[in-house]
């Protein structure tokens, strides 16, 4: 699709050109500001009085002064053991939909990290400036005429009739647009395993057939597929 690759380099080449925020401090605390006052008529930032803090003029400070550190426990038995039963505007303004599984910590078996909305929008966002930062490698159109692989978790999520649940990089390649998804590989169909031994296999049988210029997921696990792939084809 040669008029795809020129599209695409063209709108990368225009974006750059947009001069972005040189003062990285200010916009951080401009943040912290926007997701204190986002926070504030939740449970958490009741709790804590978010709605005076996020206009202090030191937010940063107040924000250290005022909530505590959290580890994963005692965050889980304070608070965002609601969330996982259903309860709404908990930490974080509407209902947590989606639980990042971690894969087995000392403290628990499986820990069940919120993954919310704006947080998949968020990284969704991220993906998008990660391709706009290939600019600085200075690719050419025919680049850009490849297929992206994307080696991450299981998108067939576990759903308890609350809440879904599954692998981080499986929820968001999964909630990912649909038009972006038809842009990517290996399809909904090895996406969908669970089994890794099994999804490794498939990609790689199918490897011969692809034309992949970008590859995105766990180095370890990147490095395991190819290393699976020079071996199957010597």
């Amino acid at each position: 699709m040669p008029i795809l690759g020129s599209i695409i380099k063209s709108a990368i080449d225009i974006r750059s050109r947009i001069p972005g925020r040189k003062n990285v401090y200010n916009q951080q605390v401009r943040q912290l500001s926007k997701l204190i006052s986002k926070a504030s008529f939740t449970s958490f930032g009741k709790h804590f009085g978010f709605s005076e803090m996020a206009f202090m003029e030191d937010p940063i400070k107040t924000f250290q002064n005022t909530v505590p550190i959290y580890d994963y426990q005692s965050i889980f038995d304070a608070w965002w053991h609601r969330a996982l039963k259903g309860e709404k505007d908990v930490c974080w303004p509407g209902k947590i939909n989606y639980f990042a599984l971690s894969s087995g910590t000392s403290e628990s078996s499986s820990k069940h990290i919120p993954v919310t909305r704006d947080m998949i929008k968020s990284i969704q966002r991220g993906t998008l400036k990660q391709i706009i930062s290939t600019k600085h490698f200075n690719f050419t159109k025919e680049q850009y005429e490849t297929e992206i692989l994307f080696v991450g978790g299981s998108t067939n999520l576990n759903y308890n009739g609350t809440y879904f649940s599954g692998d981080l990089s499986g929820i968001t390649t999964g909630t990912q647009p649909r038009w972006f998804q038809n842009f990517s590989l290996p399809g909904p169909d090895i996406r969908s395993l669970s089994n890794w031994e099994n999804k490794l296999q498939e990609i790689v049988e199918k490897a011969r057939q692809w034309n992949v210029g970008f590859i995105c997921g766990v180095p370890a696990w990147i490095q395991i597929l190819f290393e699976r792939i020079i071996k199957h084809y010597n």
